[in-house]
């Protein structure tokens, strides 16, 4: 066994410029405590415990007006108290033989949880934003394992899979959390032998349609990429050559977490190759 334990102390001081007088000064102390269980050769069993404690910023304070990096009018709240949350994570893990990886479910319940509420209200022609302050909890899993099919002295060939799933709600108001990622699965090959390497991936990404109120539902997409590359050294310096394709199916990817997702989708078949030199 191998115990864990850290602590953390913030000071925030918030002092507004334009003249009237609001400011706002915090401590917030945050604790953490965690075990490793090795439980046989490769294999551990990881939990953490941790209670933060975190101040509300100056943008979630005292924003009143458009935000152009999100394309939103955001608006703040300078009653906002601080936002405290308590989280616990499990995880299983293992690191060798010939397949490796590690499942991790966890939990995360928050007093005064802090975000961005969509509204159906407009102004300057920008959909308005404001920050909210709710009791809310997020509890989800991941997953990741590589195959090791072939590993020799001068040539490897690995499969990955994995996938993530994440639930967010407004314990409050029993609502859904806005922006958050839908669940994904994903699956990786990797070949490598002497100066020479390869990669494809494929990952799916479901709809999104566990929405907050005022939130528009987001569809699902398919992603396929793959590379391939040369490694060339010459004394101290190494070269690198590769080509590398992204969204190969020219799917239309509009990312649920992503304020712009109704204006600026991903870009779509995308084809680079490039020199990189390190020395």
């Amino acid at each position: 066994f191998t115990w864990q334990a850290g602590a953390r102390g913030e000071m925030q001081d918030i002092r507004l410029a334009d003249g009237s007088g609001l400011a706002r000064k915090e401590t917030t102390p945050s604790v953490s405590t965690g075990l490793v269980w090795n439980l046989s050769e490769g294999w551990s069993l990881n939990s953490s415990l941790a209670r933060t404690e975190r101040s509300p910023n100056a943008q979630e304070l005292y924003s009143n007006g458009p935000h152009v990096g999100t394309n939103a009018y955001e608006i703040g709240d300078p009653g906002l108290a601080n936002e405290t949350s308590v989280a616990l994570d499990l995880s299983l893990r293992k690191r060798t033989g010939r397949i490796t990886g590690a499942l991790t479910v966890f939990s995360n319940r928050f007093d005064g949880y802090i975000y961005e509420q969509p509204t159906a209200a407009e102004q300057d022609g920008l959909d308005v934003y404001t920050y909210a302050q709710r009791d809310a909890e997020l509890y989800g899993a991941e997953f990741e394992a590589v195959l090791h099919l072939h590993e020799g002295a001068d040539q490897r060939f690995d499969v990955q899979l994995g996938g993530d799933l994440v639930r967010g709600r407004n314990t409050e108001d029993d609502t859904d959390l806005p922006r958050l990622t839908p669940a994904r699965a994903r699956l990786g090959f990797t070949w490598a032998r002497g100066p020479f390497s390869a990669r494809a991936d494929l990952q799916r990404v479901a709809s999104q349609n566990r929405v907050s109120p005022n939130e528009s539902p987001t569809g699902g997409y398919t992603l396929i990429s793959a590379s391939a590359g040369y490694r060339l050294v010459l004394g101290r310096v190494t070269y690198d050559l590769f080509v590398r394709g992204t969204n190969l199916g020219d799917e239309e990817v509009r990312l649920h977490t992503s304020f712009l997702k109704e204006v600026a989708p991903l870009p779509g078949r995308n084809l680079t190759v490039g020199l990189r030199t390190s020395f």
